[in-house]
């Protein structure tokens, strides 16, 4: 039975030849027939890898966000200890005179 499924570091369905569709089955590749990874119906795969890609942007998007954030937020502490810095070898320089 030939079925179509989403390959690792493919961008396109990859047709397959399979004894017995569905898990635990293996594929001729020799991969283990899982939910959401092989499909009997060509479309459903493309919709499944355009589905997945459409996450991982978004996904990937919102860590940029919230590194974007923390790096943020470290320089504001980063600033604040350089003041406090500065301030101490100010009042130390005033005490050493």
């Amino acid at each position: 039975m030939l079925v179509w499924k989403k390959k690792e570091g493919s961008t396109v369905p990859v047709q397959v030849e399979c004894e017995v569709f569905g898990y635990p089955n293996m594929d001729a590749d020799g991969d283990q027939m899982k939910v959401n990874s092989h499909f009997t119906d060509k479309e459903e795969c493309w919709k499944s890898l355009r589905s997945n890609a459409r996450a991982r942007v978004v996904v990937t998007g919102e860590s940029v966000i919230e590194a974007r954030e923390r790096l943020r937020l470290a320089e504001v502490r980063a600033a604040d200890a350089a003041a406090a810095f500065s301030a101490i070898e100010t009042a130390y320089e005033a005490d050493h005179v």
